[in-house]
């Protein structure tokens, strides 16, 4: 099922389980540049299984998930994306223990950006003539990805608002956790677009 999100000239296309796979439209836009073309959540390496998902106002999402039961007990957890979309997007990821013991979690983000723009998404036919650049700080918990073609000038920034160390190996950002029964564990995701003209300010309605 595809699921859409926007604000203004930035706009969302997606799954129901809150990911961007790679391939058509799916992707994260803004004044007709794919910024994000690639973001999927994983649970112990696993795919969760959906529960619901909905269209809570034009600019926003929830998604409802569970562990699928590879590699710990089946619906033993609980994980809700929240995501608003404006210049930029932001995600909270809250994930909820419903078991009795102590769980030890990981969680993968794999994210890539292609800065196609939206004529040739259409066409599927992508060919950058420039380069992407990727600068990441496991310490600043930060990825930057960084289109240029001259004075032309595209820009990623994600940043993962937590006390949690993570680990970034190519694309793709870990985070290992414990839960204690009962209790949630909280990620907040933040992109902020840019151009050569600067970084835009985030706006959510």
């Amino acid at each position: 099922m595809k699921l859409v999100i926007s604000e203004g000239t930035a706009f969302y296309i997606g799954n129901e389980y809150a990911d961007i796979i790679p391939g058509k439209e799916n992707g994260l836009y803004y004044k007709d540049t794919r910024y994000v073309s690639k973001y999927i959540l994983k649970l112990k390496n696993k795919k969760p299984d959906l529960l619901s998902a909905k269209q809570i106002d034009y600019y926003s999402s929830l998604h409802y998930l569970t562990n699928s039961g590879k590699g710990l007990p089946k619906d033993s957890i609980g994980i809700v994306r929240s995501r608003y979309v404006g210049k930029g997007l932001h995600e909270d990821i809250d994930i909820t223990s419903y078991s009795d013991n102590k769980l030890e979690l990981d969680l993968s983000l794999e994210i890539d950006c292609d800065f196609a723009d939206i004529f040739e998404v259409k066409s599927e036919e992508i060919f950058k003539k420039g380069s992407i650049e990727k600068n990441s700080s496991e310490e600043e918990r930060k990825i930057e990805y960084v289109y240029k073609r001259g004075n032309f000038l595209r820009k990623t920034s994600i940043e993962f608002v937590t006390s949690q160390p993570i680990q970034i190996r190519n694309n793709i950002v870990s985070f290992h956790f414990s839960i204690e029964p009962k209790q949630s564990w909280h990620l907040c995701i933040i992109f902020t677009l840019g151009t050569e003209e600067g970084t835009e300010p985030t706006k959510y309605t």
